[in-house]
């Protein structure tokens, strides 16, 4: 922000001190001795004091008009009333000494500013740099006058809001960024855009110069920021190397770039601008909906309309990766958030061929050089899906309300107006994008695939006891369209596969690693990830638990579509969860030692007491169904072995030194959830158990036995079988000594129960938590942790 508000204070500043730049800049003695007889005023005294309020809102248009008016004055009185060494031509140090006797006493013009002044008056004007023609000083009075009459107009917007943003309505803002783009038009009109190229270098000397006079104009960020001000030129207006009169080359702006460069700037003005609008909003207003909807999708379409324009300068339509490094070289580190420098330069790649090059497999996405417009169009093109099926889901929502909402009490609430019931299967499928708008109402009538989660405008999901009682509400769809959308973007970014990118359609375990790693600086950086873990067990966590945790987990091997959207819809829910499972935790049980997620440890003893407090642990799983009422029965070894499981389950640190880092929050959620997505899925009967029907235990194989065979390889599909159901019986895998072999006592009980045993079981919550427990063990050990010998 800071930076932002010193890079418009200056560029304005430089500006305006064009105006007196050369009314200032020239002059020695003149050589009429009635030259400049009853002029003296000294009107152009005080003039940073008065650029100062102008930007702070406080300067008046008499006053303005005053100090513009000096300036010009000055140029005529001295091409009127002085004569040069030559007819119609005068020395730079003769203005010089024309100003300071006549119209400037409060600093003196150095040699080095006169010599830099007049570089910038060769280039916008031409001739020159050694003498000021008639021409040119007539050229300098039409730009000043221009620079008069737009300083005020733009007086009734200033202060720019760049604070308070609140306080100003969209037409303001709008208003604000179509005055400066006419601003920007009007003076490049003014300017010879056939002018010479101007150097940076000169630009910055300059500045330098004029710093040193107007001290609290913040121009410091001028020469300071060159690098980034460079690239930023590059990246939004030109590539375009300038050519020195020497035959080096050297960075600058052509005549026509200048012009552009205003325009740009103008527009990221208000861009930035309706962006803080549209945050600052959200509070209040509902991003799904209504005027922030179309705030949101203008603002991608204004800021890949910028992006395209610039790509038009570059060839092929590409602007290199080297040219986005160099913008990330010009931020400072404390100006990257959350982020280190590396983690943003190794993200630039694969965001821009995966992320935005989506199926492209050609020089727009996966072997792009740089961001192209292809890939911004693409971008653009899911996010208008994305826009289209929640303006199609708002509609429905806003036909809903016009109709009489059911009377009836669900879980002792009134049915809310966010809860719509099953109205939305009414989606028009022909609508803008009516793919995208089929599929969802398509997946409205399979709760397998789209189950509700989200509740009224819960951020934490709901799970329903009964079938019968489940309903789809505004919230949820528009959740649903988030994830969708995202969704899309990673499976047809990481599937190296055509078919399956062109679709959408699921990603392997390999590519989804690949996925991983290339986030994994962005989740360690978010304090999201423990920089201690790898990559790639990271990977093979998530990539199983979306495999068989979710609602649509059908344990094939690949992460699919359905599972990646409800996997989505898991970890929101978590991470909402977790917040407030931690944020409880740490006003009771915090330490003053922060984890490496930048949060408090927790003392252990504490944790679990108020863990497994009945009154607490009601509170954090109000949202569990039947969960919570059958925890909180649990007596005796029964409760003892649940929260072992529990803690086991979703601990990450090492339990040592009697504290726990902040993730037991996220763990807690985390299995709690997937508990209920194994009995919301497979307790066909509502009975609290999965017994071992084909209805339920033998629909419950069909996820595990691939997972289960992993673990497993040496095993037969029938011992699979058997492995299943003796977890499922025993909540463990038969005993396995300290390096993960099978004793014999565990063979002989695996065999015992694949040959004579009917394998029935019936498990209940606390036996599907060990069965966690023992899969997070047997992960946990080496690759060969669990080996298997034992005959058919």
């Amino acid at each position: 922000m800071r930076f932002k508000m010193q890079l418009i204070h200056s560029i304005a500043i430089v500006s305006l001190i064009l105006s007196s730049a050369c009314s200032i800049q020239v002059g020695e003695k003149e050589t009429s001795q009635s030259a400049g007889q009853g002029m003296s005023n000294l009107c152009l005294n005080g003039l940073s004091d008065l650029i100062g309020r102008y930007f702070d809102g406080k300067a008046s248009d008499p006053e303005l008009q005053a100090s513009w008016n000096c300036a010009i004055d000055a140029l005529t009185k001295f091409q009127t009333q002085t004569r040069g060494a030559q007819l119609g031509q005068w020395k730079p140090t003769e203005l010089r000494e024309f100003l300071h006797r006549f119209f400037i006493s409060d600093f003196k013009i150095s040699d080095r500013l006169l010599d830099e002044a007049m570089v910038l008056k060769n280039s916008v004007i031409g001739g020159g740099t050694s003498e000021l023609r008639a021409s040119d000083l007539n050229q300098l009075v039409k730009i000043l006058k221009v620079l008069r009459d737009e300083t005020i107009r733009l007086r009734p917007f200033m202060p720019i809001p760049l604070k308070d943003i609140s306080k100003r309505s969209d037409q303001q803002i709008q208003d604000l960024e179509n005055a400066l783009l006419q601003s920007a038009n009007h003076l490049g009109d003014a300017l010879n855009t056939k002018w010479n190229a101007y150097p940076f270098s000169n630009l910055k000397a300059f500045v330098e110069e004029i710093s040193k006079i107007y001290k609290e104009s913040n121009l410091e960020v001028l020469t300071s920021r060159m690098d980034l001000l460079i690239a930023m030129k590059r990246l939004l207006v030109s590539p375009i190397k300038v050519v020195r009169a020497d035959g080096s080359l050297t960075e600058g702006l052509q005549g026509d770039e200048l012009v552009r460069l205003f325009a740009t700037l103008s527009r990221s003005l208000g861009l930035y601008l309706r962006y803080a609008r549209l945050t600052d909003s959200m509070g209040a207003e509902s991003v799904w909906m209504g005027v922030n909807l179309q705030r949101s999708m203008q603002l991608v379409r204004d800021a890949v309309a910028i992006l395209l324009d610039s790509l038009q300068e570059y060839p092929f339509e590409v602007i290199p990766f080297s040219e986005i490094h160099a913008l990330l070289k010009g931020i400072k580190d404390n100006e990257m958030g959350p982020f280190r420098r590396k983690t943003l330069e190794r993200l630039v790649e694969p965001f821009v061929q995966r992320f935005m090059g989506g199926p492209d497999f050609g020089l727009g996405g996966r072997r792009a050089t740089g961001l192209s417009a292809s890939g911004l169009r693409r971008t653009k093109s899911v996010l208008e899906n994305w826009y289209d099926v929640q303006t199609t889901l708002e509609k429905g929502y806003l036909e809903v309300l016009g109709k009489s909402l059911p009377t009836k009490v669900f879980l002792g609430t009134p049915v809310a107006p966010m809860e719509l019931l099953h109205y939305f299967n009414q989606i028009d499928p022909l609508s803008a994008k009516g793919e995208a708008a089929a599929k969802i109402s398509e997946n409205l009538a399979n709760d397998k695939a789209f189950p509700t989660f989200f509740m009224s405008d819960l951020s934490e999901i709901t799970f329903f006891p009964y079938k019968s009682e489940r309903r789809k509400t505004f919230y949820q769809m528009s959740m649903w369209n988030m994830f969708r959308t995202i969704t899309t973007f990673l499976i047809s970014g990481w599937a190296d596969e055509q078919k399956r990118s062109d679709s959408a359609e699921k990603v392997t375990q390999a590519e989804f690693n690949n996925l991983v790693n290339d986030a994994v600086d962005t989740l360690i950086d978010l304090k999201l990830l423990d920089p201690a873990i790898s990559p790639m067990s990271l990977a093979s966590k998530r990539f199983r638990e979306a495999n068989l945790f979710t609602p649509a987990a059908n344990g094939d091997g690949y992460f699919d579509f359905n599972e990646g959207m409800q996997y989505m819809a898991l970890l929101v829910s978590g991470v909402n969860l977790a917040s407030r499972i931690y944020g409880d935790l740490n006003q009771k049980c915090g330490l003053k030692e922060v984890d490496v997620y930048g949060r408090n440890w927790l003392d252990e003893k504490c944790v679990r007491a108020t863990l497994f407090d009945p009154v607490q642990f009601e509170f954090y799983t109000q949202n569990m169904g039947l969960g919570p009422s059958y925890y909180l029965q649990l007596t005796g070894e029964r409760s003892q072995i649940f929260r072992r499981a529990l803690e086991a389950s979703g601990r990450q640190d090492d339990g040592t030194g009697g504290k726990m880092n902040s993730y037991v929050g996220e763990g807690t959620a985390t299995t709690l959830q997937y508990v209920e997505v194994m009995f919301s899925s497979f307790d066909r009967n509502r009975d609290g158990y999965i017994d071992d029907s084909d209805d339920e235990g033998g629909e419950a194989f069909k996820v595990f036995e691939g997972t289960l065979k992993g673990f497993a390889p040496t095993l037969s599909p029938k011992q699979v079988r058997s492995l299943f159901t003796y977890l499922l019986k025993n909540g463990r895998v038969p005993r396995t000594d300290e390096c993960g072999k099978t004793t014999l006592g565990g063979k002989l009980n695996f065999v015992q129960w694949h040959i004579f045993s009917k394998q029935s079981f019936r498990a209940d919550r606390v036996r599907v938590l060990e069965v966690f427990e023992e899969i997070a063990r047997q992960v946990n050990k080496s690759s060969n942790s669990t080996s298997f010998h034992c005959g058919d």
